[in-house]
């Protein structure tokens, strides 16, 4: 969601960089409107310069894939926009296309493809989880005491599960 006090001149803070950065997933949902925000723009160029092509769930939230690969319809009154107020810095606005083709041409998950929204939700939840595990911690063999503790976490988290849970830690349990 784009924060309109930035549009008054400020920078994205650089703690939301170092977070993109820190991030080991992002999320970039694609919308009818995203091209027409300049700090959407500047977050994604961002995120394709750290990420590449890893580690990126695209969705395309009620926007055909094609409308965004080709920068036509809204995307294209956008950059129409972005032209005349960026007129002497052309070439932010050509690297926001660039960045833009070349997420296009990622596989992503496309809303409009989905009968409900349920489904859509949980297809995209079931793909995070199984880009999170190669970060789970695996091998306890050098972390003496721990692999209990984590076994028991990991049961409380129910980890495949498809509901809610609460987990929280209290000094008075230990």
């Amino acid at each position: 969601m784009d924060d309109q006090k930035l549009e008054s001149g400020h920078e994205i803070s650089p703690q939301l960089m170092e977070a993109i950065q820190e991030s080991k997933i992002c999320i970039i949902v694609l919308s009818k409107n995203f091209a027409s925000s300049k700090w959407c723009l500047v977050e994604l160029v961002h995120i394709l310069e750290c990420k590449g092509n890893e580690n990126i769930i695209l969705i395309f939230y009620d926007i055909d894939p094609s409308i965004v690969r080709k920068q036509s319809k809204s995307y294209a009154k956008a950059f129409a926009k972005h032209e005349q107020r960026f007129k002497n810095e052309m070439e932010k606005v050509e690297q926001w296309r660039g960045a833009l083709e070349k997420l296009a041409n990622l596989c992503g998950y496309d809303s409009k493809k989905f009968r409900d929204e349920h489904g859509f939700v949980k297809k995209i939840a079931e793909d995070i989880l199984l880009k999170l595990r190669k970060y789970q911690l695996t091998n306890y063999e050098h972390l003496i005491g721990i692999e209990e503790p984590l076994k028991e976490i990991e049961s409380f988290l129910s980890i495949g599960k498809m509901d809610v849970r609460f987990i929280g830690y209290s000094r008075r349990s230990r």
